[in-house]
């Protein structure tokens, strides 16, 4: 049980709330950093995600 979740019946919910961090990235090489950003800020749906993704590596070749 974490915060009184079953990981049984909520493992999704449970990931949100600790985070999960796998020892193998999950980045494309065929996409530019943004492009990686944008891919799972869209999956995760996280908002705001082009000003939080822009303010966090902004600089030459990002979307403006």
């Amino acid at each position: 049980m974490v915060d009184g979740l079953s990981l049984k019946n909520n493992a999704e919910e449970m990931r949100h709330k600790i985070g999960v961090v796998s020892h193998q990235t999950f980045l494309y090489s065929n996409l530019t950093v943004y492009e990686n950003l944008k891919f799972y800020s869209r999956m995760y749906d996280v908002p705001n995600s082009k000003e939080r993704i822009l303010g966090g590596i902004g600089g030459p070749g990002t979307p403006g």
